[in-house]
């Protein structure tokens, strides 16, 4: 969204690259809902493989599934007429979390939040497995979700309601220098550098762990098979959720920084090349992870035949503390 010097959002495309980035951003999020709506219906369809990382995945899919249909409906929203209701309450709402995407960026927030949550499942099962196999329940995974839809979008709904307004028909963003450059800190850090630090120790760490575990299979026989097989499952989809994270990092980063840069009163061209790219990049995140899903886990594949031509899915490993397995 650009603004103009007088504070006053000018959301509207005003030139052809304008109305190509909003078309481009709705085809994102169109793959983007189809795809992670996929991903509900298909591990809510294969039962027998639902278990705790799995259910972290579903409410990752399930808030980006939301995002992508937020992200079409503002863009449509606010390219077609940007005014507030006439009614002074709506109109305030309006402007203060439709207007202002608050809502959106919120959601955007979940989903970071929901993958720190994945990342403290995949350490405690890996770098504690005993533990985890005896503690951790179901119950443990749904918190971690559920407290990540509950706290991720209290720093973005606070400092939206301090700096949007209602004026002269239309909303306005009100923010003093000085206090851009502290909401413009306080966001970086909640949204994104808090939940970047920890997913990266407990990443770093879990990578340690896992080349430990190669090099003790390396030089010992096991007479276990299953063990020997659960193993290399939470391995490998270990490693999946590995490239999820690093995908995150990817798309997440040019955006947080260039707005981090701008906030502490650094120069930005909203709408050139750099504003572009970035703004791609950080749509794209909600559309990638089922790509990721669809080339990783062979349950995913087996149960999206199975949709498509009414099959029973294929059985794999029955063990409850393990995600589908990964190929």
């Amino acid at each position: 969204i650009n603004s103009g010097s007088d504070g006053l959002y000018t959301p509207i495309p005003s030139n052809p690259l304008e109305y190509a980035l909003n078309a481009l951003q709705c085809i994102i999020g169109l793959t983007g809902a189809v795809g992670n709506g996929l991903v509900c219906v298909v591990i809510w369809k294969v039962r027998r493989e639902q278990n705790f990382t799995n259910s972290l995945i579903v409410s990752q899919s399930a808030i980006d599934f939301l995002t992508s249909i937020l992200l079409i409906a503002n863009i449509i929203s606010l390219s077609v007429d940007a005014r507030p209701p006439e009614n002074v309450t709506l109109a305030i709402l309006y402007c203060i979390f439709w207007h202002s995407r608050s809502i959106l960026f919120s959601c955007w927030v979940i989903s970071t939040f929901n993958l720190t949550a994945i990342a403290i499942e995949r350490y405690l099962a890996i770098i504690h497995p005993i533990w985890y196999r005896q503690n951790f329940s179901r119950k443990h995974a749904w918190i971690l979700a559920t407290t990540s839809w509950l706290i991720a979008p209290i720093m973005q709904t606070i400092i939206g309601a301090r700096k949007h307004v209602v004026g002269r028909g239309r909303c306005i963003y009100v923010c003093k220098p000085e206090q851009r450059a502290i909401h413009g800190v306080l966001i970086f850090l909640w949204n994104f550098f808090i939940p970047l630090c920890i997913m990266t120790f407990l990443f770093i760490r879990i990578i340690v762990r896992l080349h430990e575990m190669k090099k003790t299979q390396n030089t010992a026989k096991s007479n276990n098979d299953a063990e020997l097989q659960r193993k290399m499952l939470r391995k490998n989809v270990t490693k999946t959720l590995l490239t999820v994270f690093v995908l995150f990092v990817v798309c997440w980063t040019p955006e947080q920084i260039t707005f981090l840069q701008f906030n502490l009163g650094g120069k930005l061209e909203f709408g050139g090349a750099w504003h572009t790219i970035a703004l791609i990049l950080a749509t794209f995140n909600s559309a990638v992870n089922p790509v990721v899903y669809a080339l990783r886990f062979k349950q995913y594949k087996e149960g999206l035949r199975s949709l498509c031509f009414k099959r029973n899915v294929g059985t794999g490993l029955n063990d409850k503390n393990e995600a589908i397995e990964v190929k």
